[in-house]
C-alpha cells in the first residue's frame, strides 16, 4: 500500500471513529450541561491524535444564569428540529487536534536491535540519540498527514477548516508549569485556525489573533484560550473530581494548590465553601482564575483569596498556622520554572508535597492528590499523619474518570483523610 493510500485509509478510519463518538458524546454533553469534551484520544493506534471539542458561547452571554437559559433554549430548538440551529452551533464550535510524538513499532524494534549489537557505550549513546530523533519526527515532520487529519476532522464535525487548531504534545521534559504553544504549532495550528487553505496556513506569519471565549460545565462558566498555550484553561478529565468538591464543600475551608485557572475553586464556591484560598506561581493564571471566579459571581475578597507563591514555600510558611477542611493537590508532573527556587519532579517529590500538606489539614480534613504521571510509585506508608491521628488512604481513580475519558488512564487520584 503506497504512502498516499495508507494516509487516506487512516483518514477513513479516523472519520468513522469520530462520527461514532460525536453522535454519542454530543447527546451526553447536552444532557449534562457540558459544552467542551474529549472526543477522541488515540482510539486507533495508527492515528496517534487527541481531539477536544469546544462549543463556545455567544459573546453576549456574560453570566452563568444567561448561559443556562441560552443552552436550554438551544436544546429546545434542537428537539424541535430547527434547521438553523446546527449552523449556528457550527459557527461557534472549534476543535483542538493534538498530535503526540511517539516511536513507531518498527523504529522501536530497530533501535533495540542496533543497541544490542553496539560494542561501545559511545556507539550505543549515538544510536539511541539518533533513533529517538527519528521516532519523534515520524509524524511531526509529515505535515501533509497532519493536515489531512485536520481536514477529516473538520469535515466530520461539519465545522470550518479554520476552526481546527493543531498542537503537538511533546515528551521532552522541562519548561514552565504550563507550556506555551510551540513556534511550529503557531505556524501550523494558530494559522490554520484563521486560514482555510492548508498551503496558506503553512506559510502564514505567526501574528494571528487569539481564539477563545466562554464554555459551560455543569452550570458554571469558564474562560478558555484555544491558541496561546498547549492547554486551554480547563482540564476535562478532572470534571468528576470537581463535582465531588462541589458536593462536599459546604461550610468548609478549601485550599486549591497549583490552582491554574481555579476551576476547582469555582466548583467549591458553587458548593457553598466558607473560604477558598487559591495558590499558583503564575500571575497570568491567577488573573485568569479571578476572571473565572468573577464570571460566576464569586467576588468576595475576604472569602476568596489568591496567593502568588511557590507551593512548597506556601506550605512551609503556613505549616501549623492555617487549617483547611479540603486540600486539592494537583501538581504538574514536572516544572523547572524560573520563578520557582527548586525543580519539581512529581515522581520524586510527591511524598514530600503530600506530607507538607498534612499540618494544614483540620481534624477530619481531606486531601485529594492527583497526578497525570504513569510512572509515579505511590506508597501510603511514606505519608506521616498529623499527631494523634491516623489516615485513611483510598485510590478513587475509577470513580473520577469522566464518560469521555472512560477508556483512558489519563490520571490517578487518591483521597487521603485524617481521622482522630
Amino acid at each position: 500500500m503506497t504512502s498516499d493510500n495508507t494516509d487516506n485509509y487512516q483518514a477513513t478510519l479516523f472519520a468513522n471513529r469520530l462520527a461514532k463518538r460525536y453522535k454519542l458524546l454530543r447527546k451526553w454533553a447536552r444532557k449534562n450541561g457540558v459544552t467542551c469534551y474529549r472526543l477522541y484520544d488515540r482510539d486507533i493506534p495508527e492515528v496517534p491524535l487527541a481531539v477536544d471539542v469546544y462549543e463556545l458561547l455567544p459573546m453576549h452571554i456574560a453570566t452563568k444564569a444567561a448561559a443556562v437559559q441560552f443552552l436550554a433554549a438551544q436544546n429546545e430548538r434542537i428537539a424541535q428540529n430547527d434547521g438553523t440551529v446546527e449552523k449556528e452551533i457550527a459557527s461557534r464550535q472549534y476543535a483542538t487536534l493534538y498530535e503526540y510524538e511517539r516511536a513507531s513499532t518498527a523504529l522501536r524494534k530497530s533501535r533495540t536491535e542496533k543497541l544490542m549489537h553496539a560494542k561501545s557505550a559511545e556507539k550505543r549513546a549515538s544510536i539511541d540519540n539518533t533513533m529517538k530523533k527519528a521516532a519523534h519526527t515520524s509524524h511531526s515532520e509529515n505535515g501533509s498527514w497532519v493536515l489531512l487529519m485536520a481536514d477529516t476532522l473538520a469535515a466530520t464535525l461539519g465545522i470550518a477548516r479554520s476552526h481546527v487548531i493543531i498542537k503537538t504534545r511533546k515528551h521532552a521534559k522541562g519548561g514552565s508549569q504550563y507550556a506555551e504553544i510551540t513556534k511550529a504549532d503557531k505556524t501550523r495550528g494558530t494559522a490554520c485556525a484563521v486560514n482555510s487553505s492548508p498551503q496558506t496556513a503553512l506559510n502564514a506569519p505567526r501574528t494571528q489573533r487569539t481564539i477563545g471565549g466562554s464554555v459551560q460545565e455543569a452550570g458554571l462558566l469558564f474562560s478558555v484560550d484555544l491558541t496561546s498555550h498547549i492547554d486551554t484553561g480547563l482540564f476535562f478529565d478532572m470534571r468528576l473530581l470537581r463535582a465531588t468538591i462541589r458536593e462536599t464543600a459546604r461550610g468548609k475551608r478549601v485550599l486549591n494548590l497549583y490552582c491554574y485557572t481555579a476551576s476547582f475553586s469555582v466548583y467549591a464556591a458553587a458548593g457553598g465553601a466558607a473560604a477558598i484560598d487559591s495558590v499558583d506561581l503564575s500571575n497570568t493564571y491567577l488573573a485568569w482564575a479571578q476572571k473565572n471566579m468573577s464570571a460566576n459571581s464569586f467576588c468576595s475578597e475576604k472569602k476568596y483569596r489568591f496567593f502568588r507563591a511557590d507551593v512548597k514555600e506556601f506550605l512551609a510558611h503556613n505549616a501549623g498556622a492555617a487549617r483547611y477542611d479540603i486540600i486539592i493537590l494537583d501538581p504538574p508532573t514536572f516544572s523547572n520554572s524560573k520563578m520557582a527556587r527548586t525543580v519539581l519532579d512529581i515522581n520524586r517529590d510527591w511524598a514530600q508535597l503530600v506530607n507538607a500538606c498534612m499540618p494544614l489539614l483540620s481534624e477530619n480534613g481531606t486531601l485529594y492528590f492527583s497526578t497525570n504521571s504513569r510512572r509515579l510509585k505511590f506508597d501510603e506508608t511514606l505519608i506521616a499523619p498529623p499527631p494523634n491521628s491516623f489516615l485513611t488512604v483510598e485510590e478513587i481513580t475509577e470513580r473520577t474518570m469522566p464518560f469521555d475519558f472512560e477508556r483512558t488512564k489519563v490520571h490517578r487520584i487518591w483521597k487521603i483523610a485524617v481521622n482522630h
